[in-house]
């Protein structure tokens, strides 16, 4: 009978804490937080369906860096069954991170990416990776 009692103890102790870690880590997300997780979201959409406009989501030193529109459509060419897995968005720093699987001339590969980004307007242009 005392093996039971810390068994039925534990129980209680570890309910408390993922209620209690649930209460700070729940706070809704603020308006720049989905703003930039959306502004990402369309661009993985956008670049390999259309690569024009996907390049114009960048500003125009990664446009450079990108190797300009013909490298990067080299690159989105190449590109299929792109899934994105996980995105986490740093309102204070503009930076995005995502995991996504994608096919790259049929290989199967996944990466993680972290993306800078700066403000333009009303939404965000992408300054490069970090």
């Amino acid at each position: 009978a005392d093996d039971d009692q810390p068994v039925a103890d534990s129980p209680s102790s570890t309910s408390s804490s993922p209620g209690s870690q649930g209460t700070t880590d729940a706070p809704a997300e603020d308006a720049t937080t989905m703003a930039l997780k959306g502004f990402v979201a369309d661009y993985l959409t956008t670049a390999p369906n259309d690569p024009d406009a996907g390049f114009a989501m960048l500003t125009p030193e990664f446009q450079k860096k990108s190797k300009g529109i013909k490298g990067y459509k080299g690159f989105w060419s190449r590109v299929s069954n792109l899934d994105v897995k996980q995105v986490s968005a740093d309102p204070a720093s503009l930076r995005v991170s995502y995991t996504y699987s994608y096919e790259l001339d049929g290989d199967s590969r996944s990466d993680a990416v972290t993306l800078q980004l700066e403000k333009s307007g009303n939404s965000f242009l992408i300054a490069g990776e970090v």
